[in-house]
C-alpha cells in the first residue's frame, strides 16, 4: 500500500485506501517486534497469502 500511496493523488488515494491504511496501521501497532519479524519470514518464505478483492489485484500489481 505504501507504493500505491506514492502513485495516487493523495485525495485518490484517501477516497479509495484511507480506511483500510489506517485500519492496517492500526493493528500493525498493535504487533510487537517480534510478531511483525515472524510475519515477515512467512511472507519472505511465501507462506503468506493476501486475500484481497478483484479490483485490488490492479491496482497492487500495477
Amino acid at each position: 500500500m505504501e507504493r500505491l500511496r506514492t502513485l495516487l493523488t493523495p485525495q485518490a488515494f484517501t477516497r479509495l485506501w484511507g480506511k483500510s491504511w489506517v485500519n492496517l496501521n492500526a493493528v500493525l501497532d498493535d504487533r510487537t517486534p517480534e510478531e511483525l519479524a515472524q510475519a515477515r519470514k512467512h511472507i519472505e518464505a511465501g507462506e503468506a497469502s493476501l486475500d484481497l478483492p478483484l479490483a485490488a489485484h490492479t491496482e497492487f500489481d500495477a
